[in-house]
């Protein structure tokens, strides 16, 4: 099982897929991991080819096709006085972070072999702003209200309609050359301005300051390096 990720999976996680045999109908499965190996008994034998469809998290709030963040708390507030944030969730332990990492399978991915192997796709954008100093203070400053943005619902395309602006707390971490940095899994979306949304926010000295991408992100990893300018 490939997630082409940096996170590692823990005993009882678990994928759910759906499989249609040839000229059969669909069963929807779990794979369940345990002690490096995934397990589902209840696989057994089908007419081959057949196709797939999986995902993960196995939640209420993910399917193969779309995927809505969980635990969305209610909020109101506007950003730059425009864009009118709905909700807020959190991504700061490493459960919830993995929990917001929607992958899936290729649609209708086909299989020929009774040894089942998938390939998992990241559907949302890995964002990691990684703080490389500050500029204008006497000593390193408190970052406050630390926030990433999205949209609630997402889709294969992107995100889906209906949906609202949330703010995303992120996972602290410190990168490999002793940097603090922030991580979240966020909406394939462009966060440039152009469409009012911006990618972070966070608040120095009751300053609040707020980052912009160059382009639409896509559904790829991303990372960005700031040093922020006391104001």
């Amino acid at each position: 099982m490939n997630d082409g990720n940096d996170w590692s999976w823990q005993d009882k996680d678990e994928i759910k897929m759906n499989i249609t045999p040839y000229g059969g109908t669909t069963t929807e499965y779990t794979l369940t991991y345990q002690n490096g190996n995934w397990n589902n008994t209840a696989l057994g034998e089908m007419t081959l080819p057949a196709t797939v469809n999986a995902w993960w998290p196995n939640t209420n709030n993910a399917s193969h096709e779309k995927f809505t963040y969980e635990n969305v708390q209610d909020t109101w507030y506007q950003i730059n006085g425009m864009a009118d944030i709905n909700g807020s969730m959190s991504q700061n332990t490493v459960d919830l972070y993995r929990r917001s990492d929607w992958m899936t399978t290729d649609v209708n991915t086909q299989i020929t072999s009774s040894a089942l192997s998938l390939n998992l796709k990241h559907r949302l954008c890995k964002v990691t702003v990684k703080i490389v100093g500050f500029e204008g203070w006497d000593t390193n400053p408190t970052m406050e209200n630390i926030r990433f943005f999205g949209k609630d619902n997402n889709n294969l395309s992107g995100t889906a309609t209906p949906s609202k602006y949330i703010d995303i707390i992120p996972l602290q971490i410190t990168t490999t050359d002793n940097h603090t940095a922030y991580t979240a899994f966020i909406s394939s979306y462009d966060y440039s301005g152009i469409y009012i949304l911006p990618l972070m926010k966070f608040t120095i000295d009751s300053v609040d300051y707020i980052i912009y991408t160059p382009e639409n992100i896509g559904n790829n990893g991303f990372l960005v390096s700031i040093q922020p300018h006391v104001s």
